[in-house]
């Protein structure tokens, strides 16, 4: 059951179709033609090198239609492409071929000869894509594997400490793509604009038009909102997907503007929690759009489902994540309650399992995640490793209200052992938000409240607290 087969049917079935539209490269294209060329020939330079069924491969190729063709090529021999977390350094990459027992590394140009020299001392065969003539194919020899088999191996944003290996296999990729496209069936006419790698793969399994943003090696740190609505008008793209600080800057641009997207058919945004201020503020520019939040994970994509018919008022009661997927097992561990409206409900760690869920077979994934459940919605409250409660609080709850107050741009709340920290960002006044978050929550759980110029984030999706780097600042 080898993915491919997905993407290989529309490769042979739209030859001339241009599939995807590069953003990082004005006018370049690719056809289900050229890639088809193009992975064929990679697989081919693959098999003559020995690169075997199974086989562990480190992907170190530029963002764009090289590291698509050296994706589809390992998966077309049946080897298991790896790619390295976000930001990594030098180092990084070194320790992490150690770990994954990696002897060979796909990358776009050869080695100077010092360092070539060193790799081979070390075990490591690099090979270089850059040379290798693209020769026309009617089709790829697919190998096939089990579903059971890892078709990619990838690190999570490392939010709660170091960033972890995901394992996806062929099965779960499969069903990933099939809860996917049931949720969201594609139109014929659909020019989608996906900010997740994932999702240009489940685009090329339903043959859908994919253009890229304009974002140089899809790092957010380089992103330019302008270029980026210039794309979204000018492609005429009618579905969006991304993450909070994607849109939050896409949203500051329209605003400014005063520009709509009267094409746009619907927004999904998921990647970490969204809270309601950005929902309310991008369907005013979407007037013909749905919007929906869509809560999940590199492992379980996806998990809940919310469209945004209503905004939620209540902000205090955490982020409102939707409706549980039927496909998916969901259990909360409890650890204590929380205060949601008048009510204290109990709240824990949420687990998963089911068929489009990365664990081992039957167990349960641990998302890191705390919430609860509440009239069939389900309600995020903290992240694992900053979960105490305070008189049935957790810091969601505190931030999510936080950045709904006057002149706040961000806000963590660190839970120590006797209460919360507060650092925020904006030119609000540490004495008018402490008062405001003592007459809103209960008395005494807010020990210290600071104004800062920065919260880190993640490296992946500029979204998520590092709480563990804001230990020492306050």
């Amino acid at each position: 059951m080898n993915f491919l087969h997905h993407i290989h049917k529309t490769l042979r079935s739209f030859p001339d179709k241009k599939l995807i539209y590069w953003g990082e490269e004005p006018g370049e294209t690719s056809t289900g033609k050229a890639l088809l060329n193009r992975v064929g020939s990679l697989a081919g330079h693959l098999k003559a090198k020995k690169v075997s069924k199974r086989e562990k491969v480190l992907l170190l190729l530029p963002v764009n239609s090289e590291l698509l063709s050296g994706l589809l090529a390992l998966w077309t021999v049946g080897a298991i492409p790896v790619l390295p977390p976000a930001g990594s350094s030098i180092w990084d990459i070194a320790a992490l071929v150690r770990a994954k027992g990696i002897s060979k590394v796909l990358m776009a140009k050869p080695l100077p000869f010092y360092l070539k020299v060193a790799t081979q001392l070390a075990g490591i065969s690099i090979l270089p894509t850059e040379g290798i003539e693209t020769v026309e194919h009617t089709k790829l020899e697919l190998e096939e594997v089990p579903a059971t088999q890892a078709a990619l191996i990838s690190y999570s944003s490392g939010s709660t400490g170091i960033a972890k290996a995901i394992v996806r296999t062929h099965g779960v990729l499969s069903a990933q793509h099939q809860v996917l496209a049931a949720c969201f069936p594609p139109d014929s006419n659909q020019v989608d604009f996906p900010l997740f790698p994932n999702i240009l793969l489940h685009n090329l399994s339903l043959a859908t038009v994919s253009v890229l943003p304009a974002i140089p090696g899809f790092s957010l740190e380089n992103l330019d909102p302008a270029q980026v609505v210039e794309q979204i008008i000018g492609q005429k793209v009618t579905t969006l997907t991304g993450n909070f600080f994607y849109f939050k800057a896409i949203l500051s641009h329209l605003q400014k503007t005063d520009t709509t997207l009267p094409l746009v058919q619907a927004i999904g945004i998921g990647g970490s929690p969204v809270p309601e201020f950005l929902c309310e503020a991008l369907k005013r520019y979407i007037p013909r759009g749905r919007l929906f939040i869509i809560y999940g994970s590199s492992e379980a994509e996806p998990i809940a489902i919310r469209e945004v018919t209503a905004i939620q008022t209540d902000v205090k009661a955490g982020y409102m994540v939707g409706t549980i997927h039927a496909s998916i097992q969901l259990r909360v561990r409890a650890i204590g309650t929380v205060q949601s409206g008048a009510d204290e409900i109990p709240v824990g760690e949420i687990e998963v399992k089911g068929a489009h869920v990365a664990t081992n077979s039957g167990d349960w994934l641990s998302t890191g995640d705390f919430g609860y459940i509440k009239d069939g919605g389900l309600f995020l409250t903290g992240r694992k490793g900053n979960e105490r409660i305070h008189r049935g609080i957790q810091h969601y709850q505190v931030e999510h209200f936080l950045l709904h107050f006057p002149n706040i741009t961000d806000a963590a709340a660190l839970s120590r052992r006797d209460g919360f920290d507060v650092i925020f960002t904006g030119t609000a006044l540490e004495e008018e938000v402490k008062q405001e978050l003592e007459n809103q929550f209960p008395k005494g759980i807010f020990i210290r409240v600071k104004a800062s110029s920065y919260i880190p984030k993640d490296k992946r999706h500029h979204s998520k607290i590092l709480y563990s780097k804001l230990k020492n600042e306050v």
